[in-house]
């Protein structure tokens, strides 16, 4: 797919921001709010992105909600991207993850990926934002804004 790299998600993330952080953190909703936030991101990104959550169970980054195909259950810390933003602490973006070596391959379609952390009051991560599209994509523009949502969607857990 020539050119879309060059995507600007910008406007869309800066969309749909508004509506996620107008969800209240009514305890009884939470997992229902994060069902639907990840829906939103989903349904915006495209259909054919994957959008989830990678929980640390005190072990190992356990796949929680999601949005998208089938995906690996269970991500060891330091392994993948997903494991190296949970053992970093710190949002990994891979424009083409045909050239990370430490590339886990869930799904087939998925060309880039970034993994953002959602940490606790102390700063410490306790579950991964795991984004991947079906192009190459250089995430550099829009990480501060997929740092704002994952920072929304810390209040739902």
């Amino acid at each position: 797919m020539d050119g879309m790299n060059d995507i600007d998600l910008r406007p869309l993330l800066q969309a749909i921001l508004p509506s996620l952080q107008a969800m209240n953190e009514e305890k009884r909703l939470k997992a229902a709010h994060l069902g639907n936030a990840l829906s939103l991101l989903h349904s915006s990104l495209g259909e054919d992105s994957w959008v989830g959550i990678y929980a640390f169970d005190g072990d190992a980054l356990i796949l929680g909600h999601f949005q998208g195909s089938m995906a690996c259950e269970i991500i060891a810390v330091g392994k993948g991207v997903v494991g190296e933003a949970f053992a970093k602490n710190e949002t990994i973006l891979v424009e083409d993850v045909s050239t990370w070596p430490n590339y886990i391959c869930c799904d087939a379609k998925a060309k880039s990926e970034i993994c953002v952390p959602l940490r606790g009051k102390d700063g410490t991560a306790f579950a991964i934002l795991d984004i991947d599209l079906p192009y190459v994509h250089d995430f550099a523009k829009e990480k501060d804004l997929f740092e704002q949502v994952a920072e929304v969607l810390c209040r739902f857990f």
